[in-house]
């Protein structure tokens, strides 16, 4: 394809939030991540069936707190500083049934039983309370108080006993009397000075039970014996600041513990003395990999996860020595474009900032010129939510129309984009909807001619809204059973207003008419979900790109796939071995045989009309044009139908109406001079 304008917007200045729990459902392959907000917390759900590509399914509605986070059978459970358990909607993402731990104050721990049918909580006030689990949660009863908070919990079944952390003791309770069989004491390190188990772990067979700790000097402590006569049989001094989590993997065979220190440090069994009789825990490998404080461990099969206050996410397989790197900035969309506008939609937490963007008269023939702006950017418009967070949001391709939902409601306003220079105080207005119920919504999507708004209700329904000033009005509605089809968190419409894709979580793609929203036809179910669609800009095709990032072209008028599609299938195997998610893939709208694929490190230009290699290519270990690259493979690239371009971060790529592509980006660096200050660590000679 020939030369191309490409703007490189600085104006979203994201910082993504630090991740204080994590818990994993091993059954379903969900793992739960909660965040850290200014004024709340969000509690994300990934699926993580396919191990290298990591898919954010959706994102709960805001908590005020979460310092726990359990899955029981399916269900996802949480409590923080409001001293309530609340069992979460997965399908609507609001909170399905709750219950107070009375006069317990704020819980900072949860453990669940084998049988799945109780939760342990330790609270503010040093107890412990139960918790029965049934259609929703109930307080049960609560254990013999002690002094001190209690900041750590465990649950081992065999002995069907509780073990605990606090101030200066580690506690084993039984569960049968709720009262306390032995108090561990934990030695200070320096004289007045509280040492504070914060992380504990419990596991054995029959009589043998193994407790492990994790405290504030930063040691990893192992105990071990028989009900109430155990002795410490391993301290280690494994890091330099307080050990903040700990998990143990399957079977015990290994543990795992970090914290301010960040370093991720291994635990084995070890035999040891001169014949090899003897056993016990040892240090076996550390990898230094977070920039910052690991609040939360969790075991998914063979692997660890640890995350914190650097807000990425990393999987560690030790025994197949292989890392995988979730990125910090998010899956969904936070970033739109009105083409037709020159304009960019960019969503914080609690504003929206819609910038113009900048313009230039200049051209070159030369490729990587740098060209002089005939006018700036320009900051149009910044809308503040008043008090709920903002979930969701999509602007017009005219720049006219612009929507949000918070976690109450779906908000609509128009914009006079044209009056932008008169100095009007009424550029930005409310437009209500009529008959249109008050709920929030998952996603947003505008005909290409701005005259309808599709929205994806966090209830189920989907809404066709009819755009007109000064009121809109709903004018279709479709109702999506709750046993038929999942969250909603994908939609686009045909250039023809046609036709209407949505995504959901379960059953995939569903391809309805935009005048009656009748489903038309349904995609054959894939192992992985959907992670990005996009319409043809001149026919009904459909682009695909699926979480382990296979492509599929589909033809809505056939029903069918086509054949560049079916070719394609043919270099799955080496397009799918980069481990990051597609966030976005859409057709070149003047030259429509060209596809772009963008991720958060990468963007992809695949020609449609060039012939599939017939040989195995390695796409992403080194850029295919680079200098690096033999000579031979050099001389071959002309021949790919892709071009590779490298970037980190990218947040979202796009074409406005004169053809030239937008590019936003968020560099490395960025997100880490915003981070809080990391633990110092003396390092040799300095």
């Amino acid at each position: 394809m020939g030369k191309l304008c490409l703007h490189h917007v600085p104006v979203f200045e994201f910082q993504p939030s630090g991740i204080s729990r994590i818990a994993v459902d091993e059954a379903s392959g969900k793992v739960a991540v909660a965040r850290i907000g200014d004024a709340s917390s969000l509690i994300e759900i990934w699926n993580s069936v396919n191990e290298d590509h990591w898919f954010h399914e959706q994102t709960l509605l805001p908590m005020k707190s979460v310092e726990a986070l359990l899955w029981c059978d399916g269900r996802l459970f949480s409590a923080g500083l409001h001293s309530d358990i609340v069992e979460h909607d997965l399908h609507t993402g609001g909170v399905k049934s709750s219950d107070s731990a009375m006069s317990g104050g704020a819980i900072w721990c949860m453990t669940l039983n084998k049988s799945q049918k109780l939760i342990a909580a330790g609270t503010e006030a040093s107890s412990v309370m139960l918790f029965e689990i049934f259609e929703g949660v109930r307080f049960s009863r609560s254990f013999v108080k002690h002094e001190g908070r209690i900041t750590s919990i465990a649950w081992h079944d065999p002995l069907n006993v509780i073990v605990t952390g606090g101030v200066d003791n580690v506690r084993v309770w039984s569960v049968n009397s709720g009262n306390p069989l032995q108090r561990i004491l934990i030695a200070p390190q320096h004289k007045n000075k509280e040492t504070i188990v914060w992380a504990v772990a419990a596991f054995g067979s029959g009589d043998q039970l193994t407790i492990v700790s994790g405290d504030s000097t930063g040691k990893t402590c192992f105990w071990e014996g028989p009900p109430e006569q155990y002795t410490s049989s391993k301290c280690l001094q494994s890091h330099q600041s307080d050990v903040r989590a700990i998990a143990v993997g399957r079977n015990g065979e290994a543990v795992y513990s970090s914290g301010v220190d960040p370093a991720l440090v291994r635990f084995e069994m070890a035999t040891v003395g001169p014949d090899g009789g003897g056993r016990q825990w040892v240090m076996a490998k550390v990898r230094k990999q977070h920039l910052n404080d690991v609040n939360t461990l969790a075991c998914l099969k063979e692997s660890v996860i640890s995350a914190g206050l650097d807000c990425k996410i990393i999987i560690n397989d030790f025994i197949r020595r292989k890392t995988i790197t979730i990125s910090p900035i998010p899956q969904k969309q936070l970033v739109h474009l009105a083409r037709d506008a020159r304009s960019l939609l960019v969503q914080y937490p609690m504003r929206l900032e819609l910038w113009r963007l900048a313009d230039t008269e200049e051209t070159s023939e030369v490729n990587g010129t740098i060209l002089n702006m005939s006018s700036p950017k320009k900051l149009l418009l910044k809308l503040t939510a008043k008090d709920d967070q903002i979930l969701c949001s999509l602007v017009s391709r005219c720049g006219k129309w612009l929507v949000y939902a918070d976690c109450h409601a779906v908000h609509l306003y128009s914009f006079a984009m044209d009056d932008v220079e008169s100095g009007r105080a009424d550029l930005l207005t409310p437009v209500p909807i009529s008959e249109f119920p008050r709920e929030s919504a998952f996603c947003f999507a505008f005909t290409q001619d701005s005259k309808h708004l599709v929205c994806a209700l966090r209830s189920g329904c989907l809404w066709l809204v009819k755009l007109r000033e000064p009121q809109s009005s709903a004018s279709r509605r479709r109702i999506l059973p709750q046993d038929e089809f999942g969250p909603v968190y994908l939609m686009s419409v045909s250039a023809s207003g046609t036709y209407l894709a949505i995504a959901e979580l379960l059953h995939g793609i569903h391809i309805f008419t935009m005048k009656k929203l009748k489903l038309v036809t349904t995609l054959a179910k894939a192992s992985s979900q959907p992670a990005a669609i996009s319409f043809h800009p001149q026919s009904d095709l459909l682009l695909v790109s699926y979480s382990d990032r296979k492509i599929l072209e589909y033809d809505v008028s056939n029903r069918g796939a086509t054949r560049w599609s079916n070719k394609f299938q043919s270099l799955q195997s080496d397009w799918s071995k980069c481990p990051n998610v597609v966030r976005r893939i859409f057709y070149c709208p003047v030259q429509p045989e060209i596809i772009f694929v963008q991720d958060d490190e990468y963007f992809v230009v695949i020609d449609k009309r060039t012939a599939m290699p017939h040989k195995p290519i390695r796409l992403f270990q080194r850029p295919l044009d680079s200098k690096d690259t033999p000579e031979k493979q050099r001389r071959a690239v002309k021949r790919l139908p892709f071009h590779i371009s490298q970037n980190k971060y990218l947040i979202h790529l796009d074409f406005m109406k004169d053809d030239a592509l937008v590019a936003v980006e968020r560099l490395p660096a960025n997100l880490v001079e915003s981070l809080p200050p990391p633990f110092k660590q003396h390092k040799f000679g300095v």
